[in-house]
């Protein structure tokens, strides 16, 4: 190998030019090594000859083969240290592989030859086998979002936390939606506001109309009240046109016929059978006579005594025709008792001390007798009693017709119906006034909704405009990257996964 010399020497021309010559006459004296002359260094000189040679210049014929020679050296010896470095590989490898196989021969002569004693003890059971090793967690992110990819910051084989960005699309339509939504949630609100006074102004005039209305039907309501107050007074006042007997008695004082016209006083009853007499007493005996006292009337146009009892004692004394102070006491003679007025009868009380005789006589009289009023004035269309007939109380003694009280029930009956239908007008519009108010509630409502719409479409467009930013979802590492910051994605695309990312803890 000396003869590659080192790396970068140069022989001396002299020399490439003796050689060269060597060469080229080499065949011409029978000589068989070529190279003889290279290794020698200067074998002319041993011969005697090397001093002329040295001093002979070159013809360009062989100062071009002299370059032709060299060439071919060098790509020899490149090609010897190929060859070497490549033959020295291959030894390693040998040595290598015989290593290892040296190694699993002994193993498995080892195993082959180990023996073991048998003895008592338990089995350990194990499983072995073979299994891909596999990331916690891997995830492959694709994108709801189409488009040019600004910005993907992070490379495969790189570590990522969670939440850091791997990439960002263009968002210049997510923020115009953003900035179209602020618009118009300020327009909303704008009209919001506006639309709140006009409606609280609306809702208090829709209140104020309802109010109104309310009193109105209340004011109706009234009207119909004082309206069937009135047609129950007149039918009252129509009621009394039928005459009874206020009392039990007898008819008297009767002068009207069917069909006059009467007002006023109809006729009298007469009770005959409540009759009374009064007479007096002095001081000593009115002291022992009490109300209720059982009484004796004898009557001596008769020869005959009916019973009575005390009605009344008067407190109130006058003077006898002798001076002798007396005091009145009334006698109720019992019913039944016939008797004519201004008969002279006699009084016997019994008292609990004993019979007092009353020291003057009495006068039977009746009852006062009973007016039968007319309430209402009106003509007689039917007449029931004649002057001397009994009758008893309650019994119907005429019956009249009021051309006035017959109006007046007609014009109640109609003001009756007016009111009526006024109240139905009044309810009518009370229920259209509070239909407004709820109309200017919920119109009120409405444009409150509005906002919430504006604002739920902003809140929207927020959120679509994070789509537009992929995150990591893991802390981990990029196992795959299909994208990178310039290129579209998008529905044409073949492969739809931006990056593969796993967990490798």
């Amino acid at each position: 190998m000396k003869r590659f010399g080192k790396r970068g020497a140069a022989k001396p021309t002299a020399d490439i030019q003796a050689e060269e010559t060597t060469a080229e006459n080499a065949p011409a004296s029978g000589e068989t090594n070529s190279e003889a002359p290279l290794e020698n260094g200067a074998p002319e000189a041993e011969n005697g000859g090397g001093t002329a040679l040295e001093e002979t210049p070159l013809t360009p014929e062989q100062e071009k083969s002299a370059k032709k020679y060299r060439r071919k050296k060098k790509i020899k010896k490149w090609v010897k240290r190929v060859i070497g470095i490549i033959l020295l590989l291959a030894l390693i490898a040998g040595i290598v592989w015989f290593i290892r196989f040296k190694r699993s021969r002994t193993e498995t002569d080892a195993q082959v030859q180990t023996t073991s004693v048998v003895t008592r003890g338990s089995f350990d059971s194990r499983v072995t086998g073979s299994g891909t090793v596999k990331p916690i967690e891997s995830y492959t992110l694709t994108s709801l979002i189409e488009g040019k990819i600004l910005s993907s910051p992070h490379d495969q084989g790189e570590q990522v936390e969670e939440g850091d960005i791997l990439y960002h699309f263009d968002d210049t339509e997510a923020q115009t939606r953003i900035q179209k939504a602020q618009s118009a949630l300020r327009s909303a609100q704008k009209a919001a506001e506006k639309a709140e006074r006009d409606s609280a102004k609306a809702v208090e005039d829709a209140a104020k109309a309802v109010e109104t209305a309310q009193r109105s039907v209340e004011k109706a309501e009234k009207a119909v009240n004082d309206a069937q107050k009135s047609i129950d007074e007149t039918r009252k006042k129509m009621d009394k046109l039928t005459v009874t007997a206020p009392v039990s008695g007898m008819v008297d004082g009767l002068t009207a016929t069917a069909g006059d016209t009467v007002s006023g006083s109809l006729c009298k009853i007469v009770d005959y059978s409540s009759l009374t007499t009064t007479v007096s007493f002095n001081s000593l005996q009115i002291q022992n006579i009490s109300v209720g006292d059982r009484v004796s009337v004898g009557i001596s146009s008769l020869m005959s005594t009916v019973g009575g009892s005390v009605d009344r004692k008067y407190t109130a004394p006058h003077a006898a025709g002798d001076g002798t102070i007396m005091y009145s006491v009334k006698i109720k003679i019992d019913e039944g008792t016939r008797l004519a007025a201004g008969t002279t009868v006699s009084v016997t009380v019994h008292t609990a001390s004993g019979d007092i005789e009353c020291p003057t006589f009495g006068t039977v009289s009746y009852a006062e007798p009973k007016d039968v009023a007319l309430a209402e004035g009106g003509e007689i269309v039917e007449l029931l009693a004649e002057n001397g007939n009994a009758v008893q109380e309650g019994e119907i003694i005429a019956r009249l017709r009021s051309e006035e009280l017959e109006k007046e029930l007609e014009t109640a009956e109609q003001s009756y119906r007016d009111a009526l239908a006024a109240l139905d007008d009044e309810k009518n519009t009370l229920q259209d006034r509070r239909e407004d108010y709820s109309e200017a509630l919920t119109e009120r409502e409405s444009d409150n909704d509005a906002v919430k719409e504006a604002q739920t479409d902003l809140e929207n467009a927020i959120k679509a405009a994070e789509d537009y930013t992929i995150k990591s979802p893991v802390t981990g590492v990029i196992l795959e990257k299909h994208y990178k910051a310039g290129d579209t994605y998008g529905s044409d695309s073949t492969d739809k996964t931006l990056m593969v990312v796993a967990d490798m803890t």
